[in-house]
């Protein structure tokens, strides 16, 4: 699983790597099973792709979160040790996010994100998100205070970054961190932290 390897192998000692999945019934538990205690893992029902996301939030221990979708991947082993940086740096800041290239089935970049600074106002007139899930890490306490992922919306990600931009500092760094799959969902892996 591209997800899970680009996961384990980060340069960042403490990372907590735990998938939730919704009750695959495909070889997805096998897999699970072969990484032996390097994860955390749960296979039960779910409410869909936010309750998952909060659930796998709620069962961690770290200061800052993220999540990897399961055809997402994290492009640079240090890609965790950087975000980490910069938020130690900048205390005052709750979302860091960096640039997410776009890949096909092959894992062959197709493209990369639109980025810019986050600006909530341009966000909120434009209906513009800006920020690439998976190349964003959030202070606990800001996803906490912002009231973790809405499992009403499917883009559930577009008003977090709203209600964070609300109440808290996002900022946006000039490194390639991720990239995301652009193809429909291969598996049913619901997602990976």
């Amino acid at each position: 699983m591209p997800t899970i390897e680009s996961i384990l192998q980060q340069d960042y000692p403490n990372i907590e790597c735990i998938v939730v999945d919704g009750g695959s019934t495909d070889s997805t538990l096998e897999i699970l099973k072969g990484y032996g205690d390097r994860i955390k893992w749960v296979s039960e029902p779910d409410e869909g792709h936010a309750d998952a996301i909060n659930k796998g939030w709620k069962m961690s221990r770290g200061e800052i979160l993220a999540w990897l979708n399961a055809d997402d991947v994290w492009v640079v082993s240090n890609a965790v040790s950087q975000a980490v940086e910069y938020l130690q740096e900048h205390p005052e800041v709750d979302v860091v996010y960096g640039d997410c290239g776009s890949i096909d089935a092959d894992g062959n970049v197709v493209g990369m994100s639109y980025l810019h600074e986050w600006d909530l106002e341009y966000a909120v007139e434009y209906c513009d998100y800006c920020i690439p899930q998976p190349a964003a890490f959030m202070r606990r306490s800001i996803v906490e205070k912002a009231g973790w992922l809405d499992t009403q919306f499917v883009i559930m990600d577009w008003d977090l970054w709203y209600r964070i931009g609300l109440i808290g500092i996002i900022r946006y760094i000039l490194i390639l961190l991720a990239h995301a799959r652009n193809t429909p969902a291969t598996g049913t892996l619901k997602a990976t932290w």
